[in-house]
């Protein structure tokens, strides 16, 4: 059996080796499964509240023990898709320095001989990233219901704040597929979550795979708007440059705002200005045009009087709906008294339509 590289020591020793080794894509990583070969002959060494494992022995729930790390597997029900480097090595610091301080939540499984996860999937890769032997585990119920399995990691995950949209959005279609649900509606239902937001984390999956895990790596800027209106630039137009460039300008600072600008006003590259010069992949043309194309301001009417008024950068626009006559023609009458005052009344005037 192959032996695992030796254990980090200190933040300098995990900072070193990530430098030295090629990063493995959290994405796909999130896929397998991590079994870590335990060595022989290797002390656990003592730790208090949690029992010392005893080969071949099934803990009740409830138990704390110190299990070996090969006999305790990734949960294929785990709604975490996405692990970004930067929050593992973290981990990996603290655990190195301070020890495991939270123990993962595991059951029995008969069907596997081993222990499955429930919670900690995040610890037991660090403990495996950092070449240890045990993991601290406290015994759960094992529940037969995969989906609730599922249901319960999720709530679990998003207690501890560990679960974002954006593991919804690789994890979600797979469920839906997975367990024959007929549609979004059932799905939100079981989940507990409204349609809409089902539907937009679901949007976000449409988003390429090494997008998700570097919108990942920085979730603090890509909130589930910011990532919904990414799909959206995404899915109308097919331009990674473009995207990338995009991603670029949320990290410096654009806001929800100036994303929907965007998206609403995204081309394709086959477009060209007026010169045939392509200004597909140009960010700040795309916004220009989108803010000539969306309101700045908007007033609703309503009572006796039904529409809007749209005010955007070049022109105004008023619709109207007005059952009364009479207030129809003082609404009129006010409205080129207006434009005569400012001087924009045509030099036509008012003509009276034939009728």
């Amino acid at each position: 059996m192959a032996r695992r590289p030796p254990a980090l020591s200190t933040a300098a020793d995990i900072a070193d080796a990530a430098a030295e080794q090629p990063r493995l894509s959290g994405l796909e990583a999130a896929r397998q499964t991590v079994l870590a070969a335990h060595q022989p002959g290797e002390s656990p060494g003592p730790q208090v509240g949690f029992a010392a494992y005893e080969t071949g022995k099934i803990y009740p729930c409830g138990a704390f023990v110190r299990l070996p790390l090969d006999i305790v597997l990734e949960n294929p029900e785990n709604p975490r898709a996405l692990y970004p480097y930067g929050e593992l090595q973290s981990l990996m610091v603290s655990i190195s320095t301070i020890g495991q301080q939270e123990p993962a939540k595991v059951f029995y499984s008969p069907e596997h001989g081993a222990y499955m996860l429930k919670g900690g999937h995040r610890r037991h890769r660090a403990l495996v990233n950092l070449g240890k032997d045990f993991i601290n585990v406290e015994v759960v119920e094992h529940l037969a219901d995969a989906f609730e399995q599922y249901r319960q990691a999720r709530d679990l995950n998003g207690e501890a704040k560990t679960h974002t949209h954006l593991d919804d959005a690789v994890r979600l279609p797979v469920l839906m597929q997975k367990y024959g649900l007929k549609d979004q509606k059932e799905l939100a239902a079981k989940l507990k979550m409204s349609q809409g937001e089902l539907s937009r984390r679901l949007k976000i999956g449409v988003l390429p795979s090494d997008v998700l895990e570097l919108l990942a790596e920085d979730i603090g800027s890509f909130g589930s708007e910011a990532c919904y209106q990414l799909a959206l630039i995404w899915e109308r137009r097919k331009d990674r440059a473009f995207l990338h460039k995009v991603i670029a300008r949320v990290q410096e600072g654009l806001g929800n705002v100036g994303l929907r600008e965007i998206a609403a006003a995204a081309r394709t590259p086959t477009d060209v200005t007026r010169d045939g010069k392509d200004d597909a992949s140009d960010v700040e043309a795309t916004v220009s045009t989108a803010k000539r194309s969306l309101p700045i301001a908007r007033a609703d009417m309503g009572g006796k009087a039904k529409g809007v008024i749209k005010a955007f950068s070049e022109r105004l626009e008023v619709r109207l709906e007005v059952k009364s006559p009479a207030l129809r023609e003082k609404l009129y009458k006010q409205f080129l008294t207006l434009c005569e005052s400012e001087g924009i009344l045509s030099k036509s005037g008012v003509r009276e339509q034939e009728t």
